[in-house]
């Protein structure tokens, strides 16, 4: 179980600005859900993982957290991935509790 999602963007240095646009800490405070959302076609889903990783490690609340990243898209990706991704209608069916 997720608390809340938001959107988060925020320093990680002096010269880095870093943009989220879905982070939600598990209940058990272990693990930190991080999303990218695309509404757009042609995605290459392995690139934007690997760049979604990259963001979420640099973050100062991700110490000592297992980090889940998820791909929020659209269509589905030029490159068949399908691993951690959730299209329109799989988000439609989640189970959330408000």
């Amino acid at each position: 179980m997720w608390d809340i999602a938001a959107r988060w963007w925020g320093n990680v240095s002096e010269t880095e600005r870093i943009e989220l646009d879905v982070v939600a800490l598990s209940e058990d405070k272990k693990h930190l859900l991080v999303g990218e959302c695309k509404w757009t076609e042609k995605e290459n889903s392995e690139m934007l993982m690997k760049q979604l990783v990259e963001k979420a490690s640099k973050l100062p609340f991700a110490q000592n957290k297992e980090i889940i990243p998820v791909l929020f898209l659209k269509h589905p990706p030029l490159d068949n991935g399908k691993e951690n991704i959730l299209l329109p209608e799989a988000v439609a069916q989640l189970n959330c509790r408000l």
